[in-house]
């Protein structure tokens, strides 16, 4: 499992490999990879923060 910065790290390889020479689809992908990592890493910190708005939190919470 990877955690946040980890995620962020791979998000800014992503950002970093788009070059206008490549094709249109191929940024557009790397664009999406990017943010979708950065998403995973925020949700990786909510969740090391033990924070309510964490999925696996709100489902331990609905078990009790």
């Amino acid at each position: 499992m990877h955690d946040s910065q980890d995620l962020r790290g791979l998000a800014r390889k992503c950002r970093m490999m788009t070059k206008p020479s490549l094709q249109p689809s191929v940024n557009e992908q790397l664009w999406l990879w990017a943010a979708e990592l950065a998403d995973y890493a925020d949700e990786t910190e909510r969740c090391s923060e033990g924070s309510q708005s964490c999925p696996a939190a709100a489902a331990k919470e609905k078990e009790r």
